[in-house]
């Protein structure tokens, strides 16, 4: 809304004062309307009946007095009624419809359209009289309107007369007209706000940027207080243009805000300089008004969002830590799992032993617990699982971290601990366990312990240690507590050696080979023989990179044992004699390589019920120029396959006294073609990726003894069911395979199996030639994962490993 000069405003103010006394006095009835006709002749009227009535009272005249009344009424048809009221009351006189015209209240005042007259007899009233007229309408009369206009005319005069002096007089005093005019000119062109202030803080120039920043006209702010303008201030005591007219120095960089209509706020940044006369006095100030409020704005957005982001962290923050402590739980019983286990021990591995003193694993695994499951159902032994768990808890409280390592297998840790205490610790949880679960279970637990200062490389091999020394307490005879030690070790190892040929020798369907044995075998030669149990695993993965294609696929598992155990002989060689590794192949001789396959073909016979494996072990160091016996391709293909995986391996790894390059073992290869190795075997060796490894299956694979051993066994089941072209029985083993896979978590062995299952439903089984493609990749993906778990137990024992 646009608003009014000063000039307007000031001779407004002063014509309502001229006028206004006037005014008031109109309305108040201080000053009188001019008389009118009407008004006149009433009081014409009324002063000649008062007369006659006066002079009849005085006769003491009654009938002359009824007389005039009647008289009057008759000659005045604007008279309505007439009365005549004596002082003590009594009606002298009274017009027959006086009541029905007079309505005038006692001490009211005569008005126009009914008078009190008094009626002296001497000095003294005697009576008085009541006359009532025909009412006069309450419009304005023609007077009071001429009274109006005349008013209203006087005002317009007065306004216009003070209106043009006013402007000439303020134009005179105008601190603008002290300023030239091209001077305000150029503050108008500057983008920023500028205001000249007087030594009092009053406007006295400022330019149209900053009149339209805040919305109102130059004219209206010249004179105002910059202080009075609604501004605001984060930490501001003082306005910057006050400090720098009292300080008389210059205050810079200070940010303001002002409100303007419609609720919003701007934001400047203002510098304020002193104005100097030439005495150096303070005359004013000069102001600058840099806009900043999109910039503010910006700012506030950007530190909300900060705000927003800051408390979403937070909420990640809380929700990661929820999330840590539902991931470091055992979801059934509560207990801290097998990864917030090892996040436990590696903080405390690098500074674990500390003199007599280290870091205490002890392996804990409920007895019969599978049988209870059976016979009383999986909510018992859930039940009987979380018992445990809060009984063991208090048991082991502020001396050690109970975790569930898995299934019904738990792990205690303590931290700088003798064996002694630790062993001590152990018989007192065994004790609770069959103290406080006899009821009505019976439960009790079998419990193996291990220490650092046993000489454990890892975390890995430790747990072996105190798992060693579980299945020592639970074979026995339960109930128990064993530690771990050396000749425990050996007697286990023992123990599975004779396991291994007790089960070879029982008569089962199909005849596989026993990967139980395999890795009973492969632990006895990694302990014995470490460097030649890392060859026998990378020979195995170069032999079978180089037979896909050329041999069938139930071969193609024969060959990975025969391979891995190829040279399992060592472990019947004499100490004296281990050292003695190398095979003198151009001269096909060496007492420790002949001593090396007699022993590994009585231990292969003895543990494996396969020709084909033994006729590959047999075979493997005959030359391809051949001997007495056979030669080029009457030697099985997976002996040859090996020759020269074991050569080349032996000529590139630490078995050389001096490793040769990859380049020049085959040539030597290449060398000996036609002589000790099969020239075609050579060129595809050249030709094929060395150390088969699809990435991610060599990592650690999670697996136990037990489902290592159950892939082996169910893969060559699944072998002979192919071979034997049984459908029904075909699908059912995939199907166990299957299960295994989900429970390892290796999903793509599952989704394999899966895809060989359907396409197996589809086909007729004469077709089944064209599933060999994909079940050779599911025999490939088994034989991974079996090696890396060979490997993670060689790595576990402390064995190196050139993967």
């Amino acid at each position: 809304m646009p608003r009014l000069k000063i000039t307007y405003k000031m001779a407004i103010i002063l014509a309502t004062m001229s006028f206004g006394p006037m005014l008031a006095g109109g309305i108040t009835g201080l000053i009188p309307f001019q008389d009118t006709d009407v008004q006149r002749a009433r009081q014409d009227i009324s002063r000649h009946l008062a007369t006659s009535c006066s002079v009849h009272v005085s006769s003491k005249d009654p009938a002359g007095l009824q007389k005039v009344c009647r008289s009057a009424l008759i000659d005045s048809p604007d008279l309505k009624s007439i009365q005549i009221v004596r002082y003590d009351g009594l009606v002298i006189y009274s017009s027959p419809d006086h009541a029905r015209h007079w309505n005038l209240p006692v001490d009211s005042p005569s008005n126009i359209n009914q008078l009190r007259i008094p009626l002296n007899r001497g000095e003294k009233v005697w009576a008085e009289i009541e006359i009532a007229f025909a009412p006069v309408s309450s419009t304005f009369s023609p007077a009071m309107v001429k009274w109006l206009l005349m008013l209203l005319l006087g005002f317009g005069l007065n306004f216009g007369s003070f209106s043009f002096f006013l402007s000439r007089a303020l134009s005179v005093l105008d601190p603008k007209s002290a300023v030239p005019k091209r001077v305000r000119n150029t503050l108008d062109t500057i983008v920023g706000g500028v205001v000249i202030l007087d030594s009092g803080g009053k406007i006295l120039l400022v330019n149209e940027s900053f009149a339209k920043s805040v919305s109102r006209s130059t004219e209206d702010l010249v004179a105002q207080s910059l202080s009075e303008l609604p501004w605001r201030s984060e930490n501001q005591e003082e306005w910057p243009w006050e400090y720098a007219i009292r300080e008389h120095m210059q205050r810079t960089a200070v940010k303001v805000h002002l409100s303007v209509e419609g609720g919003n706020e701007l934001s400047f940044v203002v510098n304020a300089t002193p104005v100097l006369d030439g005495e150096e006095r303070v005359t004013g100030a000069l102001i600058s008004f840099e806009d900043i409020t999109v910039m503010e704005e910006q700012r506030k957005t950007l530190m909300q969002a900060m705000h927003e982001l800051e408390y979403s962290r937070e909420q990640i923050r809380r929700q990661n830590d929820v999330l840590h402590e539902l991931a470091s739980r055992d979801g059934l019983t509560g207990a801290l799992n097998r990864r917030a286990l090892y996040e436990r021990i590696d903080a405390i591995w690098p500074d674990r032993n500390k003199e007599d003193r280290g870091l205490i694993t002890i392996m804990m695994d409920v007895d019969h617990f599978k049988k209870l499951n059976d016979q009383h159902g999986h909510a018992a032994g859930d039940s009987v699982l979380k018992g445990l768990v809060k009984t063991v808890s208090k048991l082991v409280e502020n001396k050690g971290t109970l975790a569930r390592y898995g299934g019904e297998e738990f792990c205690v840790i303590m931290d700088s601990a003798t064996p002694e205490e630790g062993v001590a610790l152990a018989e007192v949880v065994r004790a609770g366990i069959q103290q406080h679960l006899a009821d009505p279970y019976r439960v009790t637990a079998s419990l193996g312990v291990s220490c650092s200062l046993f000489g454990a490389p890892n975390i890995s091999a430790q747990l072996e240690q105190a798992d060693l020394a579980l299945y020592a307490a639970k074979h026995g005879g339960r109930n128990a507590v064993r530690c771990w030690s050396p000749q425990l070790a050996q007697d286990a190892i023992d123990a599975e050696q004779k396991k291994a040929v007790k089960l070879s020798a029982i008569e089962i369907e199909e005849h596989p080979i026993s990967y139980h044995a395999v890795v009973t075998l492969n632990a006895a030669l990694s302990h014995r023989l470490p460097k030649i149990a890392s060859h026998s695993h990378r020979v195995a993965e170069m032999s079978v990179a180089l037979a896909r294609g050329l041999m069938p696929v139930g071969k193609l598992y024969a060959l990975e044992i025969a391979a891995m155990l190829h040279d399992i002989g060592f472990i019947g060689v004499p100490d004296a004699n281990t050292h003695l590794v190398q095979y003198d192949r151009e001269n096909h001789r060496g007492s420790s390589c002949d001593l090396r396959i007699e022993v590994g073909l009585e231990i292969c016979k003895a543990a494996f019920n396969s020709q084909d494996l033994v006729d590959i072990v047999r075979f493997q160091n005959v030359p391809f120029s051949g001997n007495d016996a056979m030669s080029g391709e009457s030697i099985p293909i997976g002996s040859r396959i090996i020759a020269i995986a074991n050569a080349y391996d032996e000529w590139t790894s630490e078995l050389a006294v001096q490793p040769c390059s990859h380049e020049e073992a085959l040539e030597r290869l290449r060398h000996q073609a036609g002589k000790l190795f099969d020239p075609e075997l050579i060129e595809r060796f050249a030709e094929s990726p060395l150390g088969w490894r699809p990435a991610g299956m060599m990592g650690d694979t999670g697996m136990t003894d037990k489902q290592a051993i159950m892939i082996g066994y169910q893969l060559e089941r699944v072998i002979h069911s192919f071979d034997s072209r049984n459908p029904i029985v075909l699908k059912n083993r995939l199907q166990t395979l299957q299960e295994i896979a989900k429970a390892i978590d290796m999903p793509m062995i599952a989704c394999l199996i899966q895809e060989l299952a359907s396409e197996a439903d589809r086909k007729a089984v004469a077709d089944w030639e064209s599933l060999l493609p994909m079940l050779q990749d599911l025999i490939d993906l088994c034989l991974t994962i079996q090696r890396a778990y060979l490997r993670t137990v060689n790595c576990e024992s402390g064995v190196p490993t050139n993967s």
